[in-house]
């Protein structure tokens, strides 16, 4: 997978956290529903309402190659298509005594959250000016849309429980890969600015192959 899909995921995760409805819930990965639901603590006794989720993918990304195929052409566009899926949190009732959970979802409800996160998310991606340096580098990496996709789907699990999901498909132009052993300095735009971004984020070491 191209270190450009990398960026884009972890850019649009940074810029997205706290700006929807989802709040924290933004997911650099895809998900398994009702797992992830769980394990990121949705499940709360009496609550009325549970905030939707983001999952960020990126399936598919294509660069020039030159010469003998060595190396990535930093002239030459490449493109990443980042997949944003928004998954409505069921309601989820414990059942301690029998090991058990129960599901429940209004679908007009559903409906209506997918929708609204759709437009938020589509605010956040599209925001100008670039007023911090996560989203000075989303402008730099997602510079041009070719084109968006977007369906509803139900995402069937367990137990027949079925979970809506809005799935938004843009195809970005983007930065070209880093060279091959090559100081970070001598790569495209935007691969310093990404990997100064991280480590003043805590994410030490993430980029060090890189600098080489």
């Amino acid at each position: 997978m191209s270190m450009a899909a990398l960026v884009l995921r972890k850019t649009a995760q940074k810029m997205l956290m706290g700006r929807t409805w989802a709040g924290s819930q933004v997911l650099d990965m895809p998900l398994d529903p009702i797992t992830d639901f769980l394990r990121n603590g949705i499940m709360q006794a009496g609550k009325e309402v549970t905030p939707p989720m983001i999952c960020i993918y990126t399936p598919d990304s294509e660069s020039q190659i030159i010469g003998p195929g060595r190396d990535v052409d930093t002239s030459a566009k490449a493109s990443v298509k980042v997949c944003f899926y928004i998954y409505v949190s069921p309601k989820i009732t414990a059942t301690p005594e029998e090991n058990a959970y129960a599901f429940e979802l209004d679908g007009r409800v559903s409906a209506m959250t997918l929708d609204l996160v759709s437009r938020q998310l589509a605010v956040e991606l599209n925001a100008e000016p670039a007023t911090n340096a996560w989203r000075e580098i989303w402008r730099i990496f997602a510079h041009r849309a070719n084109s968006v996709k977007r369906r509803s789907v139900l995402v069937q699990v367990e137990q027949g429980i079925n979970i809506p999901c809005r799935e938004i498909v843009y195809d970005y132009e983007t930065v070209p890969e880093p060279y091959f052993g090559r100081l970070l300095s001598e790569s495209p735009p935007g691969w310093q600015k990404f990997d100064a971004a991280l480590r003043a984020s805590g994410a030490d070491g993430v980029m060090i192959g890189l600098r080489r």
